[in-house]
Order: C-alpha cells, then structure tokens, then sequence
C-alpha cells in the first residue's frame, strides 16, 4: 500500500492535529501482529487493513483496535515477505 496519489503523498489537507495540541495525544489502542509491520495502512469506513511481514493480512476495527479479520489462514505463512518455506 502506498500514499494516496502518484506522488506517493500521505499527508491530509484537513486535520486538528497541530504543534499545539499534539502533546496531548493519547494511544487509543494497540494491536499486535505476527510480524513486524512496515507498510502504510488504508483506512476505509472504520476498517484499518494491513499486512505483516511473514504473510498475514489484517482488518483492524478503527475505533475499538479488534480484529475484524486475519487472513492469516489464507496465507497460511507460506508467501510472507521473508521468501518461501
């Protein structure tokens, strides 16, 4: 996944995050992966979805942090990005 545009950009014209008030942000949630995780989320209708490094693929509730759906099982850690078993 990659930024919204051919530019590859990721930044948003609209936002109330500010040097003012980003001190006072606070972690709403977290959620833990099998692998590590490096690429960029698309968020679509509350739903966060991104992949790991070893295969898995992640539907990530936006609000609550709960899984939604892992497709994991789909991959079956065959084909994650560390090559093939």
């Amino acid at each position: 996944m990659g930024g919204q545009n051919l530019q590859n950009s990721r930044s948003q014209s609209v936002t109330t995050i500010s040097p003012q008030n980003v001190g006072a942000l606070k972690q709403k949630w977290v959620f833990t992966t099998r692998g590590d995780v490096s690429a960029t989320p698309a968020v679509y209708d509350g739903t966060v979805y991104f992949p790991d490094w070893v295969g898995y693929f992640y539907a990530v509730n936006a609000t609550t942090g709960l899984a939604m759906v892992d497709m994991g099982g789909a991959l079956d850690g065959r084909h994650g990005r560390l090559g093939p078993k």
